[in-house]
Order: structure tokens, then sequence, then C-alpha cells
């Protein structure tokens, strides 16, 4: 199954933005249905999949 991976904001920053005020939010993604299909936007989950790496490496 796949997996929907977030980075949410968990806490409004006071000040500059750290990593504590976020959180990393992973849910698999439902089965397709009869006549779905699924969006893969590449370019732009590439940048996000980066970083996504960099916080669990914090984490």
């Amino acid at each position: 199954m796949r997996s929907n991976i977030q980075i949410q904001l968990d806490k409004r920053p006071v000040g500059e933005a750290r990593l504590s005020d976020f959180k990393l939010v992973v849910r698999d993604t439902p089965p397709l249905q009869d006549g779905q299909v699924r969006d893969a936007a590449l370019p732009l989950a590439a940048p996000a999949l980066i970083l996504t790496s960099r916080l669990v490496k914090l984490l």
C-alpha cells in the first residue's frame, strides 16, 4: 500500500520556525476504486521527499 507523507504545522512558531513546530504525518492511501487513477506528481513530490528525509534524520 502506498503512503501519503505530510509535514504539518504542529504549533504556531514564536519568532523563527524550529523543527519542533512541525510534525511528520504518514497515512496509508486507500486502494483505488474502479475507474479511478492515481496522479503521480513526481516533480512536485521530489523536493518534499528530500525535505522529509532530512526531517526524519533529525527526529
